[in-house]
């Protein structure tokens, strides 16, 4: 997968239905006395396939509607660069006046930039402002999110709620070692489960997008910045990617073989899927995940995490 595809993938993992990250991201971008003007509560994703004038199937990366106090619905179009583009003001400007058609009230388009280095394209586009033959000018705009001008000290202190998954992309961006340590640590504001699923996305497309990154070298890194072992993560993911989960039942499975031969094979091949299952419990799984993978019931769990109490 090529790292835009990459860039991608991971934003619209951190964007899709994200409403504590819409909100902020917006705030932020509106600014106090704009956003005073919003009622947040009323924050909707919208279907971000439309159809344009001459009937082509066109695809937004986000589409967010908000209200006003005062009743008008806003459509915020955020559009997601992972590199520079020169036409960025044909494609906005295409998406808006579709949406404008649409009865819309209004349409603000955000570009969200994961470039390497700065966005440094103009920002607005506006045409000479008299016309020979009289026609209405351009002007033209939108608000920029960029990355490159972020740190994870701005980004902790303007997006308390979701800066976790901005420092993940964040991460996808700058490929070293210090930032997604600092993605590491700041993942452990985020709830087990919801920690586990941004933490695995992140780590895969990590891995994918530069061979110099592998799951020992991002176990070091978890180590190197992480103190508690309990909050380590690295295992779990291994444990949840293609290979290692084999690998995992393998394991189980001979040491359950090895301790009940004399029970027979029935019983060694559950014994393993035992060990398998409290492994995965220590590394903090959900039972529901649990579950689904080695095929245990909620009661046989259940027993087992008595037994490790």
């Amino acid at each position: 997968m090529s790292k835009r595809a990459l860039h991608n993938a991971l934003f619209m993992a951190a964007f899709t239905r994200n409403v504590k990250l819409a909100t902020e991201l917006l705030k932020f971008l509106l600014g106090q006395e704009r956003a005073a003007q919003f009622n947040f509560r009323t924050l909707k994703f919208e279907t971000t396939v439309f159809t344009d004038a001459e009937g082509n199937e066109r695809r937004a990366d986000a589409i967010v509607s908000v209200m006003t106090k005062e009743g008008k619905r806003v459509l915020f179009l955020i559009e997601h660069k992972s590199t520079k583009s020169k036409h960025i003001f044909q494609q906005l400007l295409s998406y808006q006046t579709v949406l404008y058609a649409e009865a819309a009230d209004e349409v603000v388009p955000i570009v969200v930039s994961t470039a390497k280095s700065k966005w440094h394209l103009p920002r607005a586009f506006r045409a000479a402002h008299s016309n020979v033959c009289g026609e209405v000018s351009l002007n033209f705009g939108y608000l920029l999110f960029d990355f490159a001008e972020q740190t994870a000290e701005t980004l902790q202190t303007v997006f308390p709620s979701s800066h976790p998954y901005l420092l993940g992309m964040r991460s996808l961006q700058q490929l070293n070692r210090e930032v997604i340590g600092e993605f590491l640590v700041g993942s452990l504001a985020l709830p087990a489960e919801e920690r586990i699923r941004l933490t695995g996305q992140v780590t895969n497309c990590l891995v994918e997008s530069d061979g110099g990154f592998d799951m020992g070298l991002l176990e070091e890194i978890e180590a190197g910045c992480i103190n508690k072992v309990e909050d380590r993560l690295m295992r779990t993911i291994k444990i949840g990617q293609e290979g290692w989960l084999e690998q995992g039942f393998k394991k189980g499975l001979a040491e359950g073989e090895a301790k009940g031969k004399a029970e027979g094979e029935a019983k060694g091949e559950a014994k393993g899927l035992a060990k398998v299952a409290l492994r995965m419990l220590e590394e903090g799984m959900s039972i529901e995940v649990i579950c689904r993978t080695t095929g245990l019931k909620r009661a046989d769990l259940t027993k087992l995490k008595r037994k490790r109490a």
